[in-house]
């Protein structure tokens, strides 16, 4: 990948990672909140993630490529170079597993206002020129602006490896996968994976308890922008204050200013060690 081309094809799976795993706000039957018992979540087929036997043996027909189990282990991390949008419980988890402030975690960026999007004045911290200015934003992984790759990868031994695997946000979990409901779909738009995924049953059980995961975050990340966008008036740091109290359903009684105020709620919130 080089030059616009590759600039490209980056930009359009940036919209896919975390916008496709938006867009579903529901779950499996059993959980009581899918109006309909026959709406089950599961993965949808894919060359590039074909169904596997417990051996890697494709169990489908749509495998042209030879699936590979385990595939991460022989990949240079293409995945952690791709843009990835978070929910709130997502940045939280993230940034209490490596005791950081959110804001060496997240960057905020300007997006046209959806569903997910937060309100925001204008502030030079997102973007320093008035032009373009649409007055929503949404939370993403800090990348190194100049590699591209998210600043959580690590390396070990020439291997590329996440830094905080455990705690990875839900975009980065439901990868590759594409998944569907009887009223709802989602996942990539492309697959970046240099080989095709195997999945086994195994695999398979994993992805859709990640995909609930993400299915939980996201609707308490609606219902968190829903209560903010309301407000009069949208600071930055007040949306974190604000975020960080809903995500922790803490009942804010700290006193000062929003930078104050947003550094205390994270230490008692375990963002931050006391």
């Amino acid at each position: 990948m080089g030059g616009s081309q590759g600039h490209k094809r980056h930009a359009a799976l940036i919209v896919v990672i975390g916008g496709a795993m938006c867009g579903l706000r529901q779950k499996r039957a059993k959980s009581g909140i899918l109006g309909r018992v026959s709406d089950v979540l599961r993965l949808t087929p894919h060359p590039l993630t074909p169904r596997c036997d417990e051996n890697g043996v494709p169990t489908t027909k749509i495998a042209p490529y030879r699936p590979v189990v385990e595939p991460c282990a022989v990949c240079p991390a293409h995945c952690c170079h791709l843009r990835v949008k978070v929910a709130v419980d997502d940045a939280v988890a993230l940034c209490r597993s490596i005791d950081v402030p959110l804001s060496a975690a997240l960057v905020v960026r300007t997006v046209a206002p959806h569903e997910h999007s937060f309100a925001v004045e204008a502030d030079p911290r997102i973007q320093h020129a008035a032009v373009g200015w649409t007055g929503h934003a949404e939370l993403e992984l800090i990348h190194d602006p100049e590699t591209g790759r998210c600043n959580q990868l690590v390396d070990i031994g020439g291997y590329q490896r996440c830094g905080v695997y455990a705690a990875r946000p839900t975009g980065c979990r439901t990868y590759p996968v594409g998944w569907a409901t009887d009223t709802q779909r989602g996942g990539p738009g492309s697959v970046a994976c240099p080989v095709a995924y195997a999945i086994r049953p195994e695999d398979e059980r994993a992805f859709l308890g990640h995909v609930e995961l993400a299915l939980e975050r996201w609707a308490r990340h609606k219902a968190i922008v829903d209560a903010w966008n309301e407000r009069d008036t949208h600071p930055l740091d007040e949306f974190f204050v604000h975020a960080l109290a809903e995500a922790n359903a803490k009942d804010v009684r700290i006193h000062g200013d929003a930078e104050t105020r947003l550094h205390q709620l994270q230490v008692e919130t375990g963002v931050l060690p006391g």
